[in-house]
């Protein structure tokens, strides 16, 4: 059983959550209304090609800030001026990179090279973008869960507004949207420093932490990081260099979906790392069948849910976007069925958790990092966007195979607990037919 803190911990996120995704796939289905799927591809490509700009620029940080934050007592003073050193950098750093986008064989990026005022809009979405990353850090650090809620919902509220105002006031341009989330990221991340110095200045600092420790701290955990952005999100600035706007409009409505169906997995995943980190310790091979079960069930909830994708999508994506979207059913389908192997790899990095060896996770990202952009780049050369629905499909297979050979050799895991665990879950669905 949870503990009744930790049962509303979870409860409190997993609601939040849940409630600022069914907010942001509202706003998907606007914005493809509003923008059309050619506007809404080069909108998509630019959030994503400066998401892993910003997140380069971070140098590992939220990881850190979240480390020292709870070990170091009160010392946030001294983290949000580690912050203000490193958004310095970041001013510098973005500067060259908005020069050097102009060079990438992505269209978008040599089309917003030709603007001074576009230049100048990517460059302070980048700078900005590097501080609205951080900053919530801190409210979860602290346990303000129900804040990090709050302001989540908040922020994606402030930028469905704006959305509509620049939408009334300039029309439906790609650029006016991504105006409009520079000045809504802009809002939110004031509104949380002020609120963060505040309470800074409320509080006597106990522990001095130098950006020295922050960096080293940092740096070491941000080629994780890195190789699971690459392994992820990537899709968008490859395919962008390869598929017409359009195309890339539909993709971008298929990872919408493809976020939604993760949602289940999402729950499901943090209760069971509860239960294995309670069975983690016991001898009886408990938490053997626990990290068996656990991907039995998760593969039966997965495989359901893609099961209802397919049928449903060839009639919900036009009735929801508009006719012109159709081609995005068939590779919705496909970034959906990803998710069945994605789930499952979660579930055994879980485990290398609760037997003391998060470096597997590590090793499992690098080659997933490494082999998704390839696949990508190949299927979609080849197959067009179908070809990078099947390739995600398949990276997140090798992921996924990688991840349970691994899961495997560290809990030792033998025929008789497969028995073991079969016979339970089949006790168990055997006791529900029983009941109904």
């Amino acid at each position: 059983m949870l503990k009744p803190s930790l049962r509303k911990s979870i409860m409190t996120m997993g609601t939040g959550i849940l409630t600022g995704r069914v907010f942001g796939f509202l706003q998907g289905i606007m914005l493809a209304r509003l923008m059309g799927a050619s506007e809404l591809g080069k909108y998509a490509a630019l959030l994503a090609v400066c998401g892993l700009i910003s997140r380069l620029f971070d140098f590992g940080l939220p990881a850190a800030f979240s480390f020292y934050a709870r070990k170091s007592g009160n010392s946030l003073g001294s983290l949000l001026k580690v912050l203000g050193l490193n958004t310095l950098f970041s001013c510098a750093l973005s500067g060259l990179m908005v020069y050097g986008m102009g060079q990438l064989p992505i269209p978008i990026a040599r089309e917003l090279h030709r603007s001074f005022s576009s230049q100048f809009t990517v460059y302070a979405y980048l700078v900005v973008g590097v501080v609205a990353n951080v900053l919530p850090v801190f409210l979860m650090a602290s346990g303000n869960y129900g804040k990090y809620v709050t302001f989540f919902n908040l922020g994606v509220a402030i930028q469905i507004g704006i959305q509509y105002a620049f939408y009334f006031a300039r029309g439906a341009s790609f650029m006016n949207f991504f105006t409009a989330n520079l000045l809504s990221q802009t809002v939110m991340a004031a509104i949380l420093l002020v609120f963060l110095v505040r309470r800074a200045k409320s509080q006597a600092e106990t522990t001095r932490v130098t950006a020295k420790d922050c960096y080293g701290f940092g740096i070491k955990a941000q080629w994780g990081v890195m190789m699971k952005l690459f392994s992820g999100q990537m899709e968008l600035p490859i395919l962008s260099s390869i598929l017409s706007p359009v195309l890339v409009g539909h993709y971008s409505i298929a990872n919408t979906f493809r976020e939604a169906a993760l949602m289940p997995q999402t729950f499901y995943s943090g209760i069971f790392q509860n239960l294995l980190i309670d069975k983690g310790m016991a001898s009886d091979g408990s938490s053997q069948r626990t990290l068996l079960k656990g991907l039995i069930f998760q593969a039966a909830i997965s495989v359901s849910i893609t099961i209802f994708a397919a049928l449903a999508f060839p009639f919900l994506i036009p009735k929801l976007y508009g006719a012109s979207f159709h081609q995005a059913v068939g590779v919705s389908s496909l970034l959906v069925a990803s998710t069945v192997f994605t789930g499952l790899s979660g579930l055994c990095w879980i485990s290398f958790n609760s037997k003391g060896k998060p470096q597997l996770m590590g090793r499992v990202l690098t080659v997933s990092g490494l082999v998704s952009p390839v696949l990508i780049y190949t299927f979609s050369s080849i197959f067009g966007i179908l070809g990078a629905g099947l390739a995600s499909v398949g990276a997140s297979f090798v992921t996924f195979g990688l991840s349970f050979l691994l899961a495997v050799k560290v809990n030792s895991l033998g025929s008789q607990d497969f028995s073991a665990a079969i016979r339970e879950i089949r006790g168990f669905v055997l006791q529900l037919v029983r009941r109904n």
